[in-house]
């Protein structure tokens, strides 16, 4: 997910002229630097309107984020050199988690702080715990799609050019958006048999639509091509969709079938603060209120056991009815295959060629 990103220097300028407005928490003046990944400029904008305010109401302690796109090179890098300026660490995908964990870049959550038995079993381990998670859908304009027309009903829509002819907008990327499991969806694979993922079947079903596929690369950019007409129907994250729909633009969306994923909490080795990031991921999972201004910002939820969302955005959150047939992303498949399915994407994205 797209957000935009500071520069090593930046970071370097920016930590300089925090040291001596941050409070630490736990006993150190550090700033707090929350090292997020993924998501859009809305993303941010939620985090610096609800859980960081909050946290500095509540210890004293201001909470900026530092921005990258995915994987764990920017933290192995920091915890190489010794030199760690993050406090808390989120990683757009489960699997990345797993990486950082496996690479030993991660300190253990204390379990006296940070409230784990308020989460969904299965939603995290020692090192971290799943947060903000999202969902891919089809998105459209109403006012493209007549009355007495059909309108798309499931991610598998966006291959059939027959019933939905004209332009699809499509992530230009093997991962997050539903683009390879929904074309092995679209070729009849039933949705609980989906992994492992057959490559060559999903390459040669994207074949018979490449020619009417606009890629896009951000979120801005998905709702930038919906709303100008550059395609028709778009894979789109929910967020997204409803940032699109609160500035004023009519979205329907269709949550059947969508791709769920999710980023992880975490702390890296060498935290500044170690306590202070304790203290923050607590306050995550229990500040109710941070969540309900969080997810009027983008639905991204939180897999506490009782959720607070307010019932004005329910429509964009991947929980309740929404997700009663969405397909979660395998993490473990992806962790395993990264390497070997982005090398096969974009060399079908040049040559055509599964």
């Amino acid at each position: 997910m797209q957000r935009s990103r500071l520069t090593a220097a930046a970071v370097v300028v920016l930590l300089a002229s925090l040291i001596a407005g941050c409070g630490g928490g736990g006993g150190s003046n550090k700033p707090f630097v929350y090292l997020a990944s993924g998501g859009s400029a809305d993303f941010v904008n939620g985090l610096e309107t609800s859980f960081f305010p909050a946290f500095q109401k509540q210890t004293g302690t201001k909470v900026v984020a530092d921005t990258f796109c995915c994987g764990i090179d920017k933290l192995q890098a920091g915890v190489k050199s010794g030199n760690v300026v993050w406090t808390a660490t989120n990683f757009a995908t489960v699997s990345d988690f797993e990486l950082a964990k496996q690479a030993g870049l991660l300190e253990k959550l204390d379990p006296k702080v940070v409230p784990l038995d308020k989460l969904r079993p299965g939603t995290y381990d020692e090192y971290g715990y799943q947060v903000y998670r999202a969902g891919t859908v089809v998105a459209w304009r109403p006012k493209d799609f007549p009355a007495g027309t059909p309108t798309p009903t499931k991610f598998e829509d966006l291959f059939d050019t027959a019933k939905f002819p004209g332009k699809r907008c499509l992530y230009k990327s093997p991962q997050f958006g539903g683009t390879l499991e929904g074309a092995l969806l679209a070729d009849g694979v039933p949705s609980d048999k989906l992994y492992p993922l057959d490559l060559n079947r999903a390459f040669t079903k994207l074949n018979t639509i490449k020619n009417d596929v606009v890629w896009w690369s951000s979120g801005a950019q998905a709702a930038q091509f919906l709303l100008n007409g550059t395609c028709k129907i778009a894979a789109m994250w929910s967020g997204v969709a409803q940032t699109t729909a609160r500035n004023g633009d009519d979205l329907g969306v269709a949550w059947s079938h969508s791709l769920l994923f999710t980023g992880m909490n975490s702390i890296p080795k060498g935290s500044p603060n170690p306590a202070a990031a304790q203290k923050f991921l607590a306050e995550v999972i229990n500040d109710t209120d941070a969540q309900a201004q969080f997810y009027r910002k983008v639905a991204y939820t939180i897999p506490t056991k009782e959720l607070n969302i307010p019932p004005d955005v329910v429509k964009w959150a991947p929980e309740g009815d929404n997700v009663k047939d969405a397909i979660t992303e395998d993490d473990q498949y992806y962790l395993q295959n990264t390497t070997d399915i982005t090398k096969r994407w974009n060399n079908w994205l040049t040559t055509g060629k599964p």
